[in-house]
């Protein structure tokens, strides 16, 4: 029983740490699009994979951001095509100049549009794939959207809340189709 108690003391106040959040999280089984602010984030890029590699890409970015006195903030975004992690930098640094180092990238992302869908658990691939399903899943169904970019998985979590309670979004860059679905002629040449 104790060590139930020190769980739940433990993710409760891990979770009313003050980080600044970059935009807001989407609930938890929801789809829903979201126009993201534009950012001024940090990368870093590896070739390896796994969870030896998110701990490969977290902790450069860790010490980028330790180092300099800058604040955490959330959420942590990951790539996983090409494994490549984002820290973001709070606001009221947006107009510093942040130098690259052989392993951290600064960059900067405009105001983005997205399909989300919030996730509860363990961040693993299958949550991420299971994720995605769903976002393709209703761009079929949604022939008003299109495809705009590659999808990546949003962390919200640190490492020290039980895998069950994590939480977790994929998001899918679109934009309103091109291609008005209802004047596209059907087989046969029937609408």
């Amino acid at each position: 029983m104790k060590y139930i108690l020190a769980i739940v003391l433990l993710s409760v106040s891990v979770n009313t740490m003050a980080y600044e959040r970059a935009y807001e999280p989407t609930p938890v089984g929801k789809v829903v699009i979201k126009t993201l602010p534009p950012v001024v984030y940090i990368e870093s890029e590896t070739d390896s994979g796994g969870s030896g590699g998110r701990n490969g890409l977290f902790m450069p970015l860790f010490r980028y951001i330790d180092d300099r006195g800058i604040s955490m903030t959330t959420p942590v975004e990951m790539d996983g095509t090409n494994p490549r992690m984002r820290f973001f930098i709070p606001r009221s640094l947006h107009d510093t100049e942040l130098p690259a180092t052989g392993i951290v990238t600064p960059g900067s992302r405009p105001e983005t549009t997205v399909l989300s869908v919030g996730i509860r658990g363990a961040y693993h691939t299958r949550s991420f794939t299971k994720g995605l399903s769903v976002l393709e899943n209703w761009l079929a169904e949604h022939p008003e959207w299109e495809k705009a970019g590659e999808p990546y998985a949003v962390y919200w979590d640190g490492p020290y809340k039980p895998a069950f309670m994590k939480k977790s979004e994929v998001h899918l860059p679109i934009r309103q189709s091109s291609v008005d679905a209802l004047s596209v002629p059907s087989v046969g040449g029937k609408n």
